[in-house]
């Protein structure tokens, strides 16, 4: 099989901007952000003022992270995550 010169720019682009995983994408930085910190089993209000953001922010924010993940509350969200690989290794796992 030959292989074209020409067309491996092409094929490293899309390496570099297709996700690594399904996962990947899934949760914003932040989203990440406050699933850890709800993970340490900070409430909302701890997180908001640990973050130097509104209540209403986290809170939106932690609403999006139930549904993107499908699940219904903090410990099932965390859960999640770590089965989904969110969370880099090495990472602190409570329990």
């Amino acid at each position: 099989m030959r292989r074209d010169p020409f067309c491996w720019p092409i094929i490293n682009t899309l390496k570099t901007r297709l996700p690594k995983s399904s996962s990947d994408g899934l949760l914003t930085d932040r989203q990440r952000e406050i699933l850890a910190l709800l993970g340490e089993g900070l409430l909302k209000k701890e997180i908001a003022d640990q973050l130097g953001i509104s209540y209403a922010t986290v809170d939106e924010h932690v609403a999006h992270i139930y549904e993107r993940l499908g699940v219904r509350n903090a410990p099932a969200a965390v859960n999640k995550a770590h089965l989904l690989g969110l969370f880099p290794q090495g990472a602190k796992r409570i329990g």
